[in-house]
């Protein structure tokens, strides 16, 4: 078993007073579509076809999985979101309780 662990590619910034609220919800950045294009590249160039993608809630994240996921031609990659990997997160919310 092969783990390759990236970093989520650069995403939008918002307000810096309201980011932490907005964060779950912002896109990538231009420049974080093709970091995440560049890295999926470096897979492909490698041969490595990572079965399993696991990623945070938020959207950067997931986005940068599926740009990554496209760009080194992985056949069906199953893309999964962990709550566990999403800072300040705590899923949803019947999930918490009273």
């Amino acid at each position: 078993m092969i783990f390759v662990l990236f970093r989520h590619a650069t995403r939008v910034r918002g307000d810096m007073a309201t980011d932490e609220y907005l964060e779950l919800s912002q896109p990538l950045s231009a420049a974080g579509e093709e970091e995440a294009r560049q890295q999926g590249e470096e897979l492909l160039r490698r041969g490595l076809k990572p079965t399993a993608t696991f990623t945070s809630r938020f959207a950067h994240a997931r986005q940068t999985a599926e740009l990554l996921c496209t760009t080194a031609r992985l056949e069906a990659p199953t893309i999964i979101e962990l709550c566990t990997l999403t800072p300040h997160y705590q899923g949803p919310r019947e999930w918490r309780g009273e």
